[in-house]
């Protein structure tokens, strides 16, 4: 039964497009490559872990000296390792936006400069030498 509420149901027989789904993995083969993903490719991962690790290592070689006892040694690497982690990771986010705030505002400037034809001043930066 055609519903009266999609309008693609009320469509002749012959406007309307069958497919044959029974061969897709003819039609989309799948390569294994594109479709995955890892933490390699989150913003800020390698620096986030050289740091961490780096940290964590330290943290847990100074607890060994200390004498402390297996548990303590790796409750320090973990916990040492997750503080640093969250901190470096959220610090090079916040760099990375601010650089991208800076571009962006310098793609405006440019933009309204070549469309007037004159420097115009954003942000609390003068013209430049010789500009006008």
């Amino acid at each position: 039964k055609m519903s009266d509420n999609n309008p693609l149901d009320r469509l002749p027989p012959e406007k309307t497009v069958q497919w044959d789904t029974s061969n897709t993995r003819e039609i989309i083969p799948a390569d294994p490559e594109k479709d995955k993903w890892n933490f390699t490719h989150a913003p800020c991962f390698r620096e986030t872990m050289m740091y961490s690790i780096a940290a964590a290592s330290l943290f847990g070689l100074t607890e060994a000296r200390r004498r402390g006892t297996a548990v303590q040694i790796g409750n320090t690497f973990v916990g040492t390792f997750t503080v640093v982690a969250i901190g470096t990771w959220g610090l090079c986010r916040y760099q990375k936006r601010q650089a991208h705030k800076l571009v962006v505002e310098g793609m405006r400037e440019e933009m309204e400069k070549r469309r007037t034809g004159r420097w115009v001043q954003v942000g609390g930066e003068g013209p430049p030498e010789g500009s006008q």
